[in-house]
C-alpha cells in the first residue's frame, strides 16, 4: 500500500475484496493525523516543535503506513484460511494463531498512535494559531484512528477462548481510555472563549 498512490487505494479500498479493510484504512488514518501534525509543527515556532519531532513525526507516518500493509498482509491471510477450512474439525486450532497475527498490525499501530497522541496534546495550545483547523482536524483524527484501531484489534480477538493473549490485549488497549477522552475534549473545547 505505501508505493501506491492515493486514488489507487482508495480504489482498492472500494472493491469487493476483504483487504486492504477496515484495519488497513485505521492504520492509514493514523498516518494522515501524523502528516497534518507534522505540518502544524513545521509552521509552528519554539522549542517544542524542533526538528527531532518533526523527524520523529515523519518516521512515524511511514511506519504507520507499513502497519497498514501489514494488517493487509496479515488479514489476507486470515481470509485464505477462512475459505480454506470451512470444514475442517481442527478449524479453530488453525485460524487462532493467524486471527492473534492479524491483531498485532493494529494493535502496533494503536500503541504508537497512542503516544504521538499523547505527544500532540502536550504542544497542540502551542502550535501556530493561523493553523488552528489543521491542529482540531489531528487531535479528531487521532481520536478516530485510536476507537477504528480498538474496533479491529477486538475482531480480531473475537474467537480466541484461550483468555491470556485476549486480556493482555484488551489490558493494552484500555491504555488509551485517558487520551482518547482528552483528544475529544480538545476538540469539543477548542475554540471556545476562555
Amino acid at each position: 500500500m505505501s508505493d501506491a498512490g492515493l486514488t489507487q487505494w482508495l480504489s482498492n479500498l472500494a472493491d469487493r475484496t476483504p483487504a486492504p479493510g477496515g484495519g488497513a484504512l485505521a492504520c492509514a488514518l493514523a498516518a494522515q493525523a501524523t502528516a497534518l501534525f507534522a505540518m502544524v509543527a513545521r509552521y509552528s515556532k519554539g522549542p517544542r516543535f524542533g526538528h527531532a519531532l518533526i523527524e520523529r513525526l515523519d518516521r512515524d507516518q511511514a511506519r504507520l503506513m507499513q502497519l497498514a500493509a501489514d494488517d493487509q498482509t496479515a488479514f489476507e491471510a486470515l481470509n485464505k484460511a477462512l475459505r480454506r477450512t470451512k470444514n475442517d474439525p481442527d478449524r479453530h486450532e488453525t485460524l487462532l494463531p493467524l486471527s492473534r497475527a492479524a491483531s498485532v498490525p493494529p494493535m502496533t499501530a494503536f500503541e504508537d498512535t497512542l503516544d504521538l497522541a499523547q505527544t500532540f496534546l502536550a504542544v497542540a495550545n502551542y502550535t501556530n494559531k493561523n493553523l488552528a483547523t489543521d491542529t482540531l482536524m489531528v487531535a479528531d483524527i487521532y481520536a478516530s484512528a485510536l476507537r477504528s484501531l480498538t474496533l479491529n484489534v477486538l475482531i480480531n480477538l473475537n474467537d480466541d477462548d484461550d483468555g491470556s493473549f485476549a486480556s493482555e490485549m484488551r489490558g493494552r488497549l484500555a491504555h488509551g481510555d485517558e487520551t482518547l477522552k482528552l483528544l475529544t475534549s480538545f476538540a469539543d473545547d477548542f475554540g471556545r472563549p476562555t
